[in-house]
């Protein structure tokens, strides 16, 4: 991961939402996995301390309800851009249990992201934010050609009908209109 916050930091990059192929990497430098107080998310908190940027998950918690010890991780920031403020409330895929080594985060819990975005959101406007931008590493598949029954459509949605089993469709099929402003989302690659 180190590459990535180098380029990171060097393009500016005002905040990142965490992946889950950021848990990838388990414990920092040449120390196996599994050694006495060897930490598995290592190489994950040495690159936040280098990232120049908020690492920002809102959904993301130890399941014993512990506070999160990572380094530079926030739920959401509130940046400026000219006079507005713009709040970004980061969110983490609830897949991140399968689709990274579950060792290195069997600890952790990964929840839908409504109850998050809420609170984020709130507190965000509270503090004067004047958009509400949530960045997530989390799902969404929308079809071009395809307006089979169980896709979605949005009025002016550029990709066509969006499948409302995934994870972003939900957060956006549960929250109240006017939560956020928008959405970017990645993982999926749509």
């Amino acid at each position: 991961g180190k590459p990535v916050v180098e380029f990171y930091n060097r393009i500016g990059v005002s905040a990142a939402a965490v992946g889950n192929h950021e848990f990838d990497f388990g414990p920092e430098g040449d120390t196996p996995y599994g050694t006495p107080g060897s930490d598995p998310r290592g190489a994950l908190k040495a690159r936040m301390r280098e990232a120049k940027y908020p690492y920002l998950s809102a959904n993301l918690s130890y399941k014993d309800g512990k506070p999160l010890d990572f380094p530079n991780l926030y739920p959401s920031t509130l940046l400026t851009a000219g006079r507005l403020k713009i709040g970004v409330i980061g969110l983490s895929t609830i897949a991140t249990p399968v689709t990274t080594r579950p060792e290195f985060v069997k600890d952790l819990t990964f929840s839908p992201g409504a109850e998050s975005t809420l609170r984020e959101a709130k507190k965000l406007r509270e503090q004067g934010a004047h958009l509400i931008i949530v960045v997530a590493h989390a799902g969404l598949n929308c079809q071009r050609l395809r307006p089979d029954a169980g896709l979605i459509r949005r009025n002016g949605d550029p990709d066509g009908p969006c499948e409302n089993r995934e994870e972003i469709t939900q957060l956006l099929e549960s929250i109240p209109e006017g939560t956020v402003d928008a959405v970017i989302s990645g993982h999926t690659h749509t």
